[in-house]
């Protein structure tokens, strides 16, 4: 039991030490590919068993995922925002790396829990794509301390063509959902860097 404690002070102390902010600016054609939409589900538990491990999974086993943030002038559609924050749920859960992935996270005293920031900076709809400027950010609930954050501007290509007017059109928001999850994963299972 002595020994349980020591190894989660020494790595409180690492977690703590590496608190700090590092930039990272991915560029537009780093956005991955469109794939078909997973089915959203409300599910927020992974089985234990499921649960891979990563590099902070001994301290965080949930991570809360409030809704999208907008400091753009011109917003993008509720429904549009909806629709993303459900796709980037799904999509991180899919992956295994929290035990919980929530909306609203309970505090809790001692942490366990990472919150995923997104502020979209800038949005304009044009008739065939929607160039969306968003800002992602990992920070510990418990000190809102921020680990890492990315900010990234990309074109969602325009699904209905025919409501070009509209402004609430539907667009393919599966490169930004994954590009989204990627860099929750990139923090959670870093790859080693190649010499």
């Amino acid at each position: 039991m002595f020994w349980k404690r020591c190894l989660f002070g020494i790595v409180s102390i690492l977690v703590l030490s590496a608190c700090g902010t590092t930039q990272h600016t991915a560029q537009p054609h780093a956005m991955p590919q469109p794939s078909p939409i997973a089915a959203s589900s409300e599910t927020s538990m992974a089985p234990d068993s499921d649960v891979r491990s990563s590099r902070y999974s001994m301290l965080f086993d949930t991570l809360e995922v409030p809704p999208l943030k907008v400091e753009a002038q011109t917003p993008p559609s509720e429904e549009f925002l909806e629709q993303l924050h459900q796709a980037v749920m799904q999509q991180i859960r899919n992956q295994h790396l929290f035990t919980h992935v929530v909306t609203k996270a309970e505090p809790r005293v001692l942490g366990g829990v990472l919150t995923l920031t997104a502020i979209i900076l800038s949005w304009d709809a044009q008739p065939d794509e929607g160039t969306i400027e968003i800002r992602l950010g990992i920070e510990d609930m418990g000190t809102s301390c921020e680990f890492t954050y990315a900010t990234t501007k990309g074109a969602l290509k325009r699904i209905d063509a025919a409501a070009a007017g509209s402004s609430t059109g539907q667009y393919e928001i599966q490169p930004l959902v994954e590009g989204t999850a990627a860099f929750v994963h990139g923090f959670m299972r870093p790859v080693p860097y190649q010499l």
